[in-house]
């Protein structure tokens, strides 16, 4: 049969690719599922799950998933820097946004230090809301920076595959690659979260030019403070 490898068009003796038994009917699997991604025996063909599914035999599903491979290399996307570019972006933005907690905690506490004891009960429920607000963004981060590690590591494994001669062993974790592959070449979008960046003590008396109790001034002490100003981050994920 003529094959066709890295553009040199030889004459090769065909050889069918051991890729192992079906678990469901322990058969041997003869040929891969291109929708499903997998390695099928005949009867997941005839009477299982992948009855009319396009299929292909496992050698021209290794050429595949080889072409795949050199195609996502040559896009540069298995190289350390693609993924390294977008996590040095994210952990940026994460540095960015704990600085500015702390800068805002800094200035809550600068502020109450002021105001002392009557201030004291009213300052600690200021910090939980902010601490609240900020690992609630931060963590949007997070999880993105979790997203590009997978990514980092998914590029690792595909460099070894590329690097691995056994079509075998390629096609039997067809479907680990591929779906790296395509993780890979994910549309890449900006994400945004929303930080404040100030808090507002301005305190609100019940009527203008009208003298408070010392009571009433505690309570409004007590009650005084609320988030101000903030910023949009944006960073690309």
């Amino acid at each position: 049969s003529r094959s066709t490898i890295r553009g040199s068009d030889v004459l090769v003796k065909s050889e069918e690719l051991d890729v192992g038994y079906c678990k469901e009917h322990g058969r041997s699997n003869e040929a891969f599922c291109e929708e499903c991604r997998v390695v099928i025996c005949p009867t997941c063909i005839m009477f299982g799950s992948h009855k009319g599914h396009s299929v292909q035999s496992p050698n021209l599903a290794s050429r595949f998933i080889r072409d795949k491979i050199d195609k996502t290399t040559k896009s540069g996307k298995l190289n350390p820097e693609y993924t390294d570019r977008f996590l040095a972006d994210i952990r940026d933005a994460k540095h960015k946004a704990m600085t500015l907690e702390e800068t805002v905690i800094q200035k809550i506490d600068e502020d109450f230090r002021k105001l002392k004891n009557a201030l004291k009960k009213r300052r600690e429920e200021l910090k939980e809301s902010v601490f609240d607000h900020f690992e609630t963004e931060i963590e949007k981060i997070a999880e993105q920076e979790r997203k590009w590690e997978e990514k980092e590591s998914l590029s690792k494994m595909l460099l070894e595959n590329s690097s691995n001669p056994d079509d075998e062993t390629l096609v039997k974790n067809s479907l680990t690659v591929l779906n790296a592959i395509d993780s890979l070449n994910e549309d890449v979008e900006f994400k945004t979260v929303k930080l404040i960046t100030s808090i507002d003590l301005g305190f609100n008396s019940a009527a203008q030019g009208v003298s408070l109790g010392f009571s009433q001034l505690i309570h409004g002490l007590e009650e005084i403070g609320k988030f101000g100003d903030n910023k949009q981050l944006q960073f690309r994920a």
